[in-house]
């Protein structure tokens, strides 16, 4: 256990005070889920200039379900919890300001499949997937061709899990009931309550009562994918081809956790402001715990509670996760450029380059955030640039060299070709955490980063814990990309009518160029800043022989 004014965290642990902890029990399931599509495509020639590409198709995922019903199915937000009298009547005796003892409530509980009228299925059957695809190709000149297309895709919803709250239990250990001011528990003694017991379904709103807890969204749904592009391809001199695309694709429905019990803002607000006045949280203020003696495990069992606890919409628990809610998105809009050169005389060489950018709203960076943020996804590319080229060298028979060669010269100067792919693109956005923007870029001037300093670490500070996450993945600042190099030489040659050998030599990296990894971006930590490893291998060289017949 660490903190501001605690000392090193690895003391505490030697002094039997760890910082967390848990002992798990999870139960073996049996799933099942039906899932079935339905298509008609066909292509329509309307003229010697244009063709349609024309289809619909519709996707049924059934419901899912677990054969013993060993699966969370919501939360029940209107119903008094059982230990809600008992907990208003030990409240209204010490209610704290915030909070008047009229006001104090203690609603809900998990709910269980095929329990109590319930549904089996973990979510509501999303049942209007249709997926219309139209695409369309113009010859606009003999040279000049345009296409377009779109199309409508779903995905699997079952890919995202389920929560099996009391059939799968996990007992945590408390660290401290103070906010990491005092320890509340040792290593001599880690869970002075007991191990939390498998009950599933038997204790209904009960069920893990005291702890946190987590239920997937009824209203999850199939994710849903709009993809569409127009672009044109068209036949340059000297056995030339150009491609180029607007590609774009903007999926929605996409799966995104919330933890729905989380301090509302107004106090979160309220407890910054002192916190900054008096370098005082009032949120890990010890309290009279009102659920003491009627939870009797978990962090809600002992004396006193933190004054934060008491301020969640559901304060019998210490936390919500409402997992798989249909609210994420993610938009994805390229340039997309190809130039070829056909295989001809020996040679070959084609440049792919795409300028793109991508961005998603996939997650919440608060409890108190009322919409997911909007950022730069963890993978956004902007630029990459591909060049690869093949050439076979003009020795051997019907060649510009040893054309007529026979006999042993023949076979050593045949069949022989060189090949090599330069791959050059962006680095990837990275994320900073447990600081703030101190107000101006951290972005370092060109010539000054390092790998020992890859941004300025001064332009953060560090975030106290009753702030709100406003820093995050940067947008201004990447990895160091990459640019790299594999080069490769064959030999083939012929050993009889129908046999040959080839010999590959091949250099992986060829010029040893590092692809450095995202810098730490851990605030405090030694290597804030630094850039400590490197995404691809050093330069690997293969060499092999390979029988062809």
């Amino acid at each position: 256990m660490a903190g501001v004014n605690l000392g090193h965290g690895l003391a505490s642990l030697l002094l039997g005070y760890p910082a967390s902890g848990s002992v798990a029990n999870n139960a073996a399931t049996a799933d099942q889920t039906n899932y079935k599509g339905f298509f008609f495509h066909d292509d329509w020639r309307l003229s010697t200039k244009l063709t349609l590409n024309l289809g619909i198709r519709y996707e049924w995922e059934g419901a899912y379900t677990e054969r013993y019903n060993r699966i969370n199915r919501g939360y029940d937000f209107s119903t008094a919890s059982p230990i809600a009298a008992a907990a208003r009547a030990n409240y209204a005796a010490a209610p704290i300001p915030e909070v008047p003892a009229s006001s104090f409530s203690a609603n809900g509980g998990l709910l269980f499949a095929g329990v109590g009228g319930v549904p089996r299925g973990l979510s509501d059957i999303d049942r209007n997937n249709w997926a219309p695809r139209i695409g369309a190709a113009y010859q606009l000149t003999s040279k000049t061709v345009l296409r377009g297309g779109y199309g409508l895709f779903y995905g699997a919803s079952t890919q995202t899990g389920e929560a099996r709250n009391g059939f799968s239990v996990t007992t945590p250990y408390v660290a401290s009931n103070d906010g990491n001011n005092t320890p509340a528990n040792s290593l001599r003694n880690p869970f002075p309550s007991g191990l939390v017991p498998i009950t599933g379904a038997s204790q209904g709103l009960m069920t893990l009562v005291g702890q946190g807890i987590a239920f997937t969204s009824p209203s999850r749904r199939q994710p849903m994918s709009h993809q569409y592009s127009f672009g044109f391809q068209q036949q340059l001199p000297w056995n030339m081809v150009l491609d180029a695309s607007y590609v774009g694709n903007q999926i929605r429905d996409l799966p995104v956790n919330q933890n729905i019990n989380g301090i509302p803002e107004q106090f979160r607000a309220a407890a910054e402001s002192t916190f900054f006045a008096s370098a005082r949280n009032p949120l890990n203020d010890a309290v009279t715990n009102p659920f003491f003696g009627v939870i009797s495990s978990g962090p809600l069992a002992a004396r006193t509670v933190t004054r934060g606890q008491l301020l969640r919409p559901y304060p019998h628990f210490t936390g919500i996760q409402e997992q798989s809610l249909p609210i994420g998105r993610s938009r994805y809009d390229a340039l997309q450029t190809k130039l070829t050169r056909r295989f001809a005389n020996g040679f070959s060489v084609s440049g792919a380059y795409t300028f793109a950018k991508q961005l998603d709203r996939l997650r919440f960076l608060n409890d108190q955030d009322t919409a997911p943020v909007k950022e730069l996804t963890e993978f956004d590319i902007p630029q990459r640039l591909v060049i690869s080229s093949a050439y076979e060298l003009p020795f051997g028979k019907g060649k510009l060299f040893f054309g007529n060669a026979t006999g042993l010269l023949a076979r050593l100067v045949e069949g022989m070709q060189i090949n090599g792919v330069f791959q050059a693109q962006s680095g990837v956005p990275f994320e900073i955490t447990g600081a703030e923007s101190a107000g101006r870029s951290a972005k370092l001037p060109e010539g000054e980063q390092t790998v020992g300093r890859w941004f300025d670490t001064t332009a953060f500070r560090q975030r106290q814990g009753v702030e709100l996450t406003r820093t995050a993945r940067l947008p201004d600042i990447r990895s160091g990309g990459r640019n790299n190099v594999d080069l490769s030489f064959f030999k083939t040659t012929q050993i009889t009518e129908t046999v040959k050998l080839q010999f590959r030599a091949e250099a992986f990296n060829a010029f040893n160029r590092p692809e450095w990894s995202s810098p730490n971006g851990a605030f405090g930590n030694a290597n804030f800043g630094r850039v400590l490893s490197t995404n691809t291998f050093a330069r690997q060289l293969q060499f092999a022989l390979k029988l062809l017949w």
